[in-house]
């Protein structure tokens, strides 16, 4: 799928559920003008192996199911601009086995042509992930990730967000104190945050 510059809306549900034949989707423009993901925008995409999201998503949040049944996901990188952190729960790559990179980079400064057209980054930094509900990361491959923490300082881990993954490295930068604990919104308890991996 070619996802030409003109598009700006990636807020609608559903766009690509159950896209059995997907394997690509590519963005035609290095920075978007959007406000976030929609809901179960991937699901079911069972043959979809990398993504790329451009920066620009203005508000970058994911949440309910936006890549569960995408079992051929290696690798997944968003480019973030307006702010630094991406904040995902409900299991978003729950059940994701063959991802192995996610990936989260900061744009620090975009790279120009001639004319003055956007052509790249020139340069990235890491991001972090804000909030992680659910079974966000259950049983996929991903070795790493970068869990930040709110304006108050705090880092939040609800729900088995890392069961039976491949999980070594959970860098946590809280600046007060890390919330484990049950939470009715993501339904699950965070008691059991790393069990099985």
């Amino acid at each position: 799928a070619n996802m030409p510059a003109y598009i700006v809306d990636l807020y609608s549900p559903g766009v690509f559920m159950n896209c059995k034949q997907l394997e690509t989707v590519t963005f035609a423009s290095w920075e978007m003008n959007c406000e976030c993901i929609g809901v179960q925008y991937f699901y079911g995409c069972s043959k979809l192996k990398e993504l790329t999201i451009p920066a620009g998503v203005g508000y970058p949040v994911y949440g309910l199911e936006n890549f569960v049944g995408c079992t051929s996901l290696e690798k997944f990188t968003q480019y973030i601009m307006d702010w630094n952190w991406l904040d995902c729960y409900e299991n978003d790559f729950a059940g994701c086995v063959n991802l192995k990179s996610f990936e989260l980079l900061w744009v620090d400064e975009f790279a120009y042509d001639e004319d003055e057209n956007v052509i790249g980054y020139a340069e990235v930094s890491p991001a972090y992930v804000l909030s992680s509900g659910g079974s966000i990361w259950a049983d996929t491959l991903v070795k790493q990730v970068r869990i930040g923490c709110d304006r108050n300082g705090k880092a939040y881990l609800y729900g088995p967000c890392f069961r039976d993954s491949a999980i070594e490295v959970a860098v946590i930068y809280a600046g007060g104190y890390i919330e484990v604990c049950t939470n009715e919104y993501y339904g699950e308890p965070g008691m059991g945050v790393f069990s099985g991996a």
